[in-house]
C-alpha cells in the first residue's frame, strides 16, 4: 500500500458513544469524482500520532472491479477523514 494522505468526505454512522463506522466516501482522480462503499472492515484501531486522538479502519471494497484494502483515519479532535493507505 502507497500513502496518501487524501482529505475525503465520508459518510458515518457514529453509535451512542460515539464511535464512528465509515459506510462509504467519495474520492476526486483526475478531476472526476467517485464513490466508494465501504464493504468490509477488517479492522479498527485507537492511535495517537503525534499527540492527536485517531481512529485507523482497515477496509476493504471492490474498486474498478478489483478487491481493494486501505486504511481511512478518522482524526478525532479535528472531525477529519482521510485515505491514508491505498
Amino acid at each position: 500500500m502507497k500513502i496518501l494522505a487524501m482529505p475525503l468526505k465520508v459518510i458515518a454512522v457514529f453509535d451512542e458513544n460515539g464511535a464512528p463506522t465509515p459506510l462509504r466516501f467519495m474520492i476526486e482522480e483526475e478531476g472526476k469524482r467517485h464513490v466508494v462503499k465501504v464493504e468490509r472492515i477488517i479492522s479498527a484501531e485507537a492511535v495517537r500520532p503525534a499527540g492527536m486522538d485517531a481512529i485507523v479502519f482497515r477496509c476493504q471494497s471492490e474498486i474498478r472491479g478489483a478487491l481493494r484494502q486501505y486504511e481511512i483515519v478518522y482524526r478525532i479532535k479535528p472531525h477529519l477523514w482521510e485515505l491514508y493507505k491505498a
